[in-house]
């Protein structure tokens, strides 16, 4: 009874209808499908294909697909074109050039499939950040529900982790620490992963009044969670967590000193997890050492001077291709001066495939974004917004940070958490029309939500045909074919399909 009464409670927060499906609301059908995603995306590698890096990737679809399907439905399709509305002249006529320069790109790109496929993902993801500040606006049952999501994801990754470190050494047998966790963790998922969740675990202390015990579990959470940080050791999430920290501390006003105290805590407890395994979990002179000393120490400059020949390549396709670029996705196709199949930064990506028109405006609205997490954080020091805004804000910036030596904006579950928090921020702007206000509205702008639900269903048929014909293409692949470092697919520069 009390769970049915909970149900009915949200459900009214959106405004059932009769028309909504099975006379459950759709916000809650869609805010279960997110938070599911959210859960289990971190450990999720079934052997669907050979890749782990494909799977992910279909995930990622499978949760776009269903957004994208329910975004249809009448009570969705009227808050999106609302809130499309509320976006202002500038941001909606950056995601226009976008999409549409994109588009034309993809066309008249040699590998027209990978372009129109990466397109329409970018379509579904607009969508879906549509679709999430709707579900957020005047509601906390949804900040609640994304809160749990993401910490029980994370905790899923560390019992994961510890575990498979508890299996090893009952085996007496080296943790793999290149493969398979650090093949597939730190370089296509985990990190960038990271780099929008880190500070988002504590974030149940803002949301919830708990109770010590609950706090202290938290901090335990956040502590390994920040302590696979500190083992991988990447610098880009240093890097953007070092920025977000001057972002609060500079803007924060009085919220910021209990948002660094409770991020220190983490911090400061992953370290000391960190130490204590090095000193008791690995004390042999031939023991591999964790990817910390790998990453940071012995490479070097290697990846630095990397990432300036893979910048000379992004800037040469500029120069070469400078209106509509190489195509959407289609970086690794034209580039072979290094593996890489993604020039590592998200700005230069957006621009060498897009050209300066589209990605121009991609690269502007990724700063209007920046800038309003900045305006979220000082409008909670004020309090004319929720202190949940911080929290929100510093994880996008942090993300966005990393993005510029990463490329996170490029891989599946990253991609997901920038357009989760994205989405957070703008529902917690004030001035806002909730779903149950954009229910009641009249027919303001039908053309408009009927040319939004028309594309957002032309986006959903193409990605479902096309990702269909890549799966059935590669299916007999062997694993071992190379060199196909990973970009929109597994096979980043096969194109035969």
């Amino acid at each position: 009874m009390l769970r049915q009464t909970k149900v009915m409670a949200f459900s009214k927060a959106f405004s059932i209808s009769s028309r909504n499906v099975s006379g459950i609301s759709v916000w809650l059908i869609m805010l279960s499908v997110l938070a599911s995603y959210l859960i289990i995306a971190p450990v999720w590698s079934p052997r669907l294909l050979w890749w782990r890096y494909d799977n992910a990737r279909l995930l990622e679809i499978a949760l776009l697909l269903s957004i994208g399907v329910l975004t249809a439905m009448p009570a969705a399709s009227r808050a999106v074109a609302v809130r499309w509305s509320e976006l202002g002249g500038v941001p909606k006529a950056l995601l226009a050039v976008f999409c549409a320069a994109g588009a034309l790109s993809a066309v008249l790109s040699s590998v027209p499939q990978v372009g129109i496929l990466q397109i329409s993902l970018v379509v579904l993801l607009v969508c879906m950040t549509l679709n999430i500040s709707t579900m957020v606006k005047d509601n906390t049952q949804t900040q609640n529900a994304l809160s749990f999501a993401i910490c029980a994801g994370a905790l899923l990754v560390v019992l994961q982790f510890w575990a498979a470190q508890a299996v090893y050494m009952a085996q007496a047998d080296s943790f793999p620490w290149v493969s398979p966790f650090l093949t597939f963790a730190n370089v296509r998922f985990f990190s960038q992963y990271q780099s929008y969740a880190l500070l988002l675990i504590v974030l149940p202390i803002a949301l919830f009044k708990l109770g010590r015990p609950s706090k202290v579990m938290l901090y335990v959470l956040a502590a390994n969670f920040w302590s696979l940080q500190w083992m991988v050791g990447t610098r880009a999430v240093w890097a953007g967590f070092l920025v977000a920290v001057a972002a609060v501390a500079v803007f924060g006003g009085t919220q910021r000193g209990r948002w660094i105290r409770l991020q220190s805590i983490g911090l400061a407890g992953g370290l000391v997890i960190f130490l204590v395994f090095t000193r008791l979990m690995m004390p042999s002179a031939d023991a591999p050492e964790i990817p910390k000393t790998h990453s940071v120490v012995e490479r070097g400059w290697e990846s630095v001077n990397e990432r300036v020949i893979m910048m000379k390549g992004a800037l040469g396709m500029i120069r070469e291709n400078p209106f509509l670029g190489v195509g959407p996705g289609q970086f690794g196709h034209n580039y072979s001066a290094t593996l890489a199949a993604h020039p590592h930064n998200s700005a230069l990506q957006h621009v060498s495939e897009y050209g300066l028109v589209g990605g121009g405006a991609a690269v502007l609205l990724l700063a209007m974004l920046g800038i309003a997490a900045l305006g979220s954080i000082r409008s909670a020091s004020s309090g004319e917004s929720s202190a949940v805004g911080v929290y929100v804000a510093a994880a996008l910036i942090m993300g966005l940070v990393e993005s510029c030596f990463s490329g996170n904006l490029t891989m599946p579950h990253s991609q997901i958490m920038f357009c989760v928090v994205a989405g957070w921020l703008l529902g917690l702007r004030p001035g806002q029309a909730t779903a149950v206000q954009a229910h009641r509205l009249p027919a303001m702008a039908q053309h408009t939500r009927l040319a939004l639900v028309s594309v957002i269903l032309l986006a959903v048929s193409l990605v479902f045909v096309l990702t269909y014909e890549y799966v059935h293409a590669i299916h007999g692949m062997p694993y071992w074919l190379n060199p196909n470092p990973p970009n929109l697919w597994q096979y980043g520069r096969f194109s035969a399909w």
